[in-house]
Parts: C-alpha cells; sequence; structure tokens
C-alpha cells in the first residue's frame, strides 16, 4: 500500500481466481468463522458482467468532472458501519474502511434529449463518500454533496434524494499545484469546512481490480436510501488516469460532520485530471429485480 502524508515545508456466470487482496464486506452483526472473514462469505466470487457497461438503454445526463483530487483515511469499521442504511453494507478493504473528501468540477452537463440547463452548466463540487456493497453492486455511499449551483442542489435533493447542500467552493489549479476552499451555506444543516492544498504529481500505473487504487477510484454505483426504499444510480466513466497527490496544508471539519470522529491526515492521496461521466437514472432495488428477472440478468457480483 502506498501512503502518502504532509509534504515536508508544510452477467453469465464466470468464476474468478481467488481473491489475492482480502476484500471483505463488513457486517457488524455477523459472527466470523475461524478463518477471520464474516461467516458464509468464500474466497471467491461469482463474477458476471457489470450492468454499468451495458450499452442498450440511454444514460440520463452526461457530464464531466475536472481537477479532481481524492483524499482518503482509514477509520474504524464500527463508526461508519452504524451511519449506514439497512441494506447497505460496509465494504472493507482487507480489514480496513475507508472514507475519502473528493472536490472536483462539474462542467457540460446535459440531460439526454434535453439542452444545457443554466445553472448546471459549470460549477464544483466537494463528496464526503465511503465504500460499500449493496444489491449485489460494489459502490459509494455519499454523507455529503456539498455543491456551488442552487440548481443542482434542489434537483438533486428533490429528483435523487441525495444529501447536497449549498456551499461555497473555490476550486483551482495553478501549474503543480492545486487548492480548494469549501464552506457550506445551507440552511440547518450541520456546519462544515474544508480547506487544502495540494502537489499535483506524476502519472500513476493504470489500477488493476485487487488494487487498493482500484478499489477507491473505479465505482460504479451510487446508492441512496428514500422513505426506507434502497435505490442506485448506475454510473460509467473510463478507467481513472491517477496523478499522484502530496498534501501541503489541510483544515476540515467535513467528516467530523458525518458523525465520524476526527481521522487525522489523510493515508493517500490521487488526483485525476478529467473523468468523463455518464449517468443513469434511479433505479429502486424493486425495479432492479424486476429488470434482472425479465432480462435473465443478475447482479455484478455476487459471493458465492
Amino acid at each position: 500500500m502506498e501512503t502518502q502524508g504532509r509534504a515536508e515545508g508544510g452477467e453469465p456466470a464466470v468464476r474468478a481466481a481467488p481473491l489475492r487482496h482480502g476484500l471483505l464486506t463488513w457486517k457488524g452483526r455477523s459472527p466470523r468463522d475461524r478463518r477471520g472473514t464474516p461467516k458464509g462469505v468464500g474466497n471467491r466470487l461469482m463474477v458476471k458482467p457489470g450492468d454499468q457497461n451495458r450499452s442498450d438503454d440511454r444514460p440520463l445526463m452526461r457530464q464531466t468532472w475536472g481537477k479532481l483530487a481524492f483524499f482518503h483515511w482509514t477509520v474504524p469499521a464500527a463508526e461508519v458501519d452504524r451511519l449506514l442504511p439497512e441494506g447497505i453494507e460496509l465494504d472493507l478493504f482487507g480489514d480496513q474502511a475507508w472514507v475519502s473528501v473528493v472536490p472536483f468540477s462539474v462542467s457540460g452537463l446535459k440531460a439526454s434529449l434535453l439542452p444545457p440547463l443554466p445553472g448546471l452548466l459549470t460549477f464544483n463540487e466537494l463528496s464526503v463518500r465511503t465504500y460499500v456493497r449493496a444489491l449485489g453492486f460494489p459502490g459509494v455511499w455519499h454523507f455529503s454533496l456539498d455543491a456551488s449551483s442552487a440548481v443542482a442542489v434542489q434537483a438533486a435533493r428533490m429528483a435523487f434524494h441525495l444529501p447536497y447542500y449549498n456551499a461555497e467552493i473555490e476550486l483551482g489549479v495553478e501549474a503543480t499545484q492545486a487548492h480548494c476552499r469549501c464552506r457550506r451555506r445551507h440552511r440547518n444543516a450541520p456546519a462544515a469546512t474544508f480547506e487544502a492544498r495540494w502537489a499535483v504529481g506524476e502519472n500513476l500505473r493504470t489500477s488493476r481490480p485487487g488494487s487498493l487504487e482500484h478499489f477507491l477510484t473505479e465505482r460504479h454505483s451510487l446508492f441512496t436510501s428514500h422513505k426506507g426504499r434502497l435505490e442506485r444510480f448506475r454510473v460509467r466513466h473510463d478507467t481513472c488516469a491517477l496523478r499522484r497527490g502530496t498534501l501541503l496544508e489541510l483544515e476540515s471539519t467535513m467528516i467530523e460532520a458525518a458523525g465520524i470522529p476526527s481521522p487525522g491526515e489523510p493515508q493517500l492521496v490521487h488526483c485525476v485530471d478529467e473523468l468523463a461521466v455518464e449517468v443513469w437514472p434511479l433505479e429502486s432495488a424493486e425495479a432492479q429485480r424486476v429488470r434482472g428477472k425479465s432480462t435473465g440478468t443478475s447482479p455484478a457480483w455476487q459471493i458465492e
């Protein structure tokens, strides 16, 4: 595992090979067998091509994410698991839970069959997320998504049931250094701020399945819960062209605002210049079961 701290100066079933990196799903109330893995979890997965790569339907929207930075922390699994709703299982790498803060810019946001919408052309976001499994898929669970567009915040909260908050966000890159300042301005929301500077370094090798980098950055499902109903977005983008990030300065209360004890400095920082992203419509768990039965398909990953 590569650790990056503060810089000086501041579908058909195909049997997969056994897992090499000990990926586990945390189930806080499940007994563990003698091998230390959750009871009932074998050391193999049944791998089925993910429907996030389906090409027989049209995405809901397209957008470009730019100037991305991923600040990653390891945190006690129990501290995160207690915040997740029923049906969402914490995904571990080895025996560690991870939480990430991700600032990025959004541009070119366009719904399918519609012209670009005023107020959604260009804005900044900052998300706080953890890594989970639900409905048979690996994905992410967001504790918060701050955005500098009031239109985007209102639309996402009403239509997609996501925890978006109004915020002032400044995000910039100059030469090999980048910075972000975020202050939440949402009424009746937990106060939260984020201010960081980091250096953008050399390109890293393409992440491979089973690696920590792949675990943290290649997630194609986004989950939410509304009135007790679990829902999922499918997301598609090319493999992230990761670059090394080096933390220079950081002051943040974003993770603490989510209810997680302060984790200190991040263990790892990744940067990505740009990602073209496609997002499919929100689907409930029941709708996905019905679609799976009608098409004869099943979730992308199933534990044997």
